[in-house]
C-alpha cells in the first residue's frame, strides 16, 4: 500500500473513532479532540470557600507571626545538641565514657530525662519490656544527642542500665522542651497561654515542621504564587525594600517563573506587602542550614521514630 492510501486509511480509522465533525486532517487534531473527548478550559481545582479559606490563613498567620519565633530559637537549640548529618560515629570507643557523663549531668543538675513516643512504648512491649520496666518510657535517642550522637544502640542498653535506672529514680521524667513556656496572645484573643506544652525531642523537630508549612500557606495566600514558583524561592529571596517616599516602602521577592517559561523557567520578581516579605524571612530562618529553597524543607515532615 503506497503512501497516500495508507493516509486515507487512517484518516477512515480516525473518522470511525471521533467523527467526521472532528477530524478533517489527521495530522492538524489534538489528542484529545481525536479521542472525541471536550476540551477543558480554566481551572479544574475549584477554590476554597471562604468558611475554609479564611480560618487557614488566619491560623497559619498566626503560627508564623507568633510563634515561628519561638520555634526559631527551639531549632537553634535542637542544631547545637545535635550535629548535622553524617553526625558522629555513634558506635565509637569513646560512647561508654560520654553516656555515662550525659546520665550523670541529668543527676548533677536535677533534670528530669526525656519522655518516648508513645509508638515507642508500645513497641518496646511488643519486643518483650516489662511494663514495670522503669526504663520503659526514657527517651533513649534523646540521651544519645546529648552526646553529639543521632543514634542509641540497643547493645548499649544492659551495660548502662544500672547507672540509668538509678538517675531516672533520682530526677524522674518529663518531656524536655517547652517545660517552662513563655505566654503569648491567645488566637481569638481571649487572655494568654503557654506558647507550647511540653515536648519531647520527635514533637519539637515535628512543631518546626508544621512552622514551614504554616510558611508555605501564608506566603501562597499572601502572594498568589503558584507552588512551583514558591518551590523556587532561595533563602535570599527578599531584595531590600525599596523607598518610594515618607513612609512608603515596596517589598519585593526575587524567583521563577516555571510555568510556561521553558525548561529551568524565568527568573522573575514579586512586588508584594510586607506580611508576605516578613514570612519569606521567618521561612528562611526556620529552613536553617544546610538547606538552600524552601522546596526542601518547608512543607516537610519528618519522621517520628524517637525512642
Amino acid at each position: 500500500m503506497d503512501d497516500a492510501r495508507r493516509g486515507e486509511a487512517l484518516g477512515e480509522q480516525l473518522r470511525l473513532v471521533a467523527g467526521p465533525a472532528t477530524v478533517n486532517n489527521a495530522r492538524d487534531q489534538y489528542t484529545y479532540a481525536v479521542a472525541g473527548m471536550v476540551r477543558q478550559r480554566g481551572n479544574k481545582t475549584r477554590p476554597l470557600t471562604n468558611d475554609v479559606f479564611q480560618p487557614l490563613v488566619a491560623a497559619a498567620r498566626y503560627v508564623v507571626e507568633v510563634l515561628a519565633p519561638r520555634l526559631i530559637d527551639l531549632q537553634q537549640q535542637l542544631q547545637e545538641m545535635v550535629p548535622d548529618p553524617p553526625g558522629r560515629n555513634s558506635e565509637g570507643p569513646t560512647w561508654q565514657v560520654e553516656m555515662v557523663q550525659a546520665i550523670d549531668r541529668h543527676i548533677a543538675d536535677g533534670e528530669p530525662f526525656d519522655v518516648a513516643l508513645e509508638h515507642v512504648v508500645a513497641q518496646r512491649l511488643a519486643d518483650g519490656w516489662s511494663p514495670d520496666d522503669p526504663l520503659l518510657n526514657v527517651n533513649l535517642i534523646s540521651l544519645a544527642h546529648e552526646t553529639g550522637r543521632r543514634a542509641f544502640h540497643s547493645p548499649w542498653l544492659p551495660t548502662l542500665r544500672s547507672r540509668l535506672e538509678r538517675a531516672v529514680s533520682a530526677v524522674g521524667l518529663s518531656k524536655r522542651w517547652g517545660r517552662a513556656a513563655a505566654l503569648v496572645k491567645r488566637a481569638d484573643g481571649r487572655g494568654e497561654v503557654p506558647w507550647t506544652f511540653p515536648m519531647n525531642t520527635t514533637e519539637a523537630r515535628l512543631q518546626i515542621s508544621r512552622a514551614r508549612t504554616a510558611c508555605v500557606i501564608a506566603l501562597a495566600a499572601l502572594t498568589g504564587m503558584r507552588m512551583s514558583e514558591l518551590a523556587e524561592l532561595t533563602l535570599d529571596c527578599r531584595l531590600p525594600p525599596e523607598e518610594l517616599g515618607a513612609g512608603r516602602l515596596r517589598y519585593r521577592l526575587k524567583g521563577k517563573i516555571i510555568k510556561g517559561r521553558g525548561r529551568g523557567g524565568k527568573h522573575d520578581q514579586w512586588v508584594t506587602i510586607k506580611e508576605a516579605y516578613d514570612t519569606a524571612r521567618v521561612a528562611a530562618d526556620l529552613a536553617g542550614p544546610p538547606v538552600v529553597t524552601f522546596s526542601s524543607r518547608c512543607p516537610s515532615t519528618p519522621g517520628t521514630n524517637g525512642s
